[in-house]
């Protein structure tokens, strides 16, 4: 089953959360037959949130980061994803692209947080169980500086900085890394929006680009409108 409005669901009649879909299928009148993750018994539930991060204090920081994930917490719980508490979020953000990887502190549960290359700012939060705590995340975190974000167990993280790569190399990784990247979370996301379940050769391209195998049981979609200038300002 296919979603047409996949990262802007329309608001449910019945339970007034923003999670209804509208599928590939048609009814007899040859109107699109709607989906509501929130009201569906099949399916882990599916919620999207939206938040204004444009603030009078001017550019987001770090604080505003911060507060975003105050609001993301309450805003979970408010279509069913309790007690979850974000104990850190790695950021590194960059002109015209941004990937985002964060932990919150409940153990063997890993919130994966990132956006793909659209207009709107779509933060994916895939949580499901983790089976090893050795994910390694490479990102470009300065032109010419090679972030290394490594989790080697569940209470300690250690970030290697790598600064052995000339500034045109790291520009054109950087390009494809994070090219490569909006590509993964785009399939990645409707794969687990359709069936709660990667392909086997979707879950080893996962696999392989973030070193961590993550079952998924829930997710939700976040999505921050703000200003390019405004979000890539620390």
């Amino acid at each position: 089953m296919f979603f047409h409005n996949i990262t802007h669901p329309d608001i449910c009649p019945k339970c007034g959360l923003r999670t209804l879909y509208r599928t590939n299928r048609t009814n007899p009148d040859g109107s699109y037959k709607t989906y509501c993750a929130a009201c569906s018994k099949a399916t882990a539930k599916i919620g999207t949130v939206e938040i204004d991060t444009r603030t009078a204090d001017g550019p987001i920081t770090q604080t505003g980061i911060d507060r975003i994930l105050a609001a993301v917490t309450d805003d979970l719980a408010a279509v069913g994803f309790t007690g979850i508490r974000f104990s850190k979020l790695e950021s590194v953000f960059q002109i015209g692209r941004c990937i985002v990887y964060g932990r919150h502190a409940l153990p063997d549960i890993n919130v994966l947080v990132m956006r793909t290359n659209r207009p709107i700012y779509e933060y994916m939060f895939a949580v499901g169980t983790v089976t090893r705590h050795n994910c390694s995340h490479p990102v470009s975190q300065r032109m010419s500086t090679r972030l290394t974000q490594t989790y080697p167990d569940a209470h300690r993280e250690n970030v290697v900085y790598r600064t052995d790569m000339h500034e045109r190399e790291v520009r054109y990784r950087q390009r494809q890394d994070m090219r490569i990247a909006a590509k993964e979370v785009r399939r990645f996301y409707i794969t687990a929006q359709n069936n709660f379940k990667f392909a086997e050769s979707q879950r080893q391209r996962f696999r392989d680009m973030y070193g961590e195998d993550i079952p998924i049981d829930r997710m939700i979609t976040i999505q921050i409108p703000v200003m390019p200038n405004d979000m890539y300002q620390r």
